[in-house]
């Protein structure tokens, strides 16, 4: 029976190492299997990040872009309220000025007599409005 004992403990050594073996490959693929989706996991999460941060950026220079053209817009008009209040104040002093003032400057300019300062101001504006411009605002538009 001693021999059979033998035979029975040899064999149950082997399948022991065989087992530990097979066991050792197994947490070795596992390991390896984690590695590549931790890795595939972080490859996921930059791109997300990188595409997430071009969109962010893209959708930043379309809100400057929109912005600036809103300030444009903004300067623009404040423009143009301020020479039509420069004209509107130019009527005033025209209508202000004496008869014999405002008859010579009608001479001059070539207008009819009977021109009030209003006409007189509105027949000049659209072509005296970019110098107007320049002069308020120290550029062309």
């Amino acid at each position: 029976m001693q021999g059979l004992e033998n035979i029975i403990a040899y064999i149950k050594s082997e399948s022991d190492a065989e087992c530990g073996a097979i066991a050792k490959e197994a947490i070795e693929e596992c390991d390896r299997i984690r590695d590549d989706y931790a890795r595939s996991e972080q490859d996921e999460y930059w791109k997300y990040l990188s595409a997430g941060a071009k969109d962010t950026e893209h959708r930043l220079e379309q809100l400057n872009n929109l912005a600036a053209q809103e300030a444009k817009k903004l300067i623009v008009s404040t423009q143009q309220k301020m020479i039509d209040a420069a004209f509107e104040l130019a009527a005033q002093k025209l209508s202000e000025l004496p008869e014999h003032e405002l008859n010579e400057l009608r001479a001059r300019l070539g207008v009819e007599a009977d021109c009030g300062a209003d006409a007189l101001v509105g027949r000049y504006k659209d072509e005296l409005a970019p110098d107007v411009a320049a002069i308020l605002f120290d550029s062309n538009l």
